[in-house]
């Protein structure tokens, strides 16, 4: 199952990043940067609210623009209100309004993957703030370009968004995949 998951990874990362590169060189060289990244990163053992996902990473219409684009994140399907918790240790990086996404926190993990909470009701932590996996951040909320109460989940290394599937443990991942059929 790991060596899918990182096979996945990386299609996804060359389907969605191809473009731009000057040789295909430069392109297995970031890509293999990036394997051994996720390699070392510590899996996320949980999402960070509990409920349906109703957008997947990937390319989507969408909602607003009706547009083909890439969503780069999960969107999390909850009531607002519920509890948004830090799947993993680490430093608040931003708390505030960011234009789209409403209200949004962001934390820097101690294995150097950014995580995004967006369109939030409710703030609860603050910048540099260190906050423990299983904290409580924030509360969920229908701010920004939201079409229903969620919560947008990316996870970001080094700037960039990657598929959060690949980084939470498989256990999730089966009950993530169960929920969508």
């Amino acid at each position: 199952m790991k060596g899918l998951l990182q096979l996945l990874t990386l299609i996804l990362f060359v389907s969605s990043c191809a473009s731009g590169f000057k040789s295909i060189d430069e392109l297995v060289d970031k890509s293999d940067h990036k394997l051994q990244t996720i390699q070392k990163a510590k899996p996320f053992s949980f999402f960070p609210v509990q409920g349906e996902i109703s957008s997947h990473f990937g390319y989507r219409s969408d909602p607003n623009t009706k547009q083909r684009k890439l969503h780069k994140g999960l969107d999390i399907r909850v009531a607002i209100g519920a509890s948004v918790i830090s799947p993993s240790g680490g430093q608040v990086m931003f708390v505030g309004r960011k234009t789209g996404f409403g209200l949004v926190i962001e934390v820097l993990h101690d294995n150097q993957i950014t995580t995004r909470y967006a369109h939030l009701d409710k703030i609860l932590v603050k910048q540099p703030q260190r906050v423990e996996q299983g904290q409580l951040l924030g509360l969920s909320g229908q701010t920004g370009n939201a079409t229903g109460p969620h919560v947008h989940y990316e996870m970001l290394i080094k700037g960039e968004q990657i598929d959060p599937f690949a980084y939470t443990n498989e256990q999730v991942i089966r009950y993530a995949n169960a929920k969508k059929m």
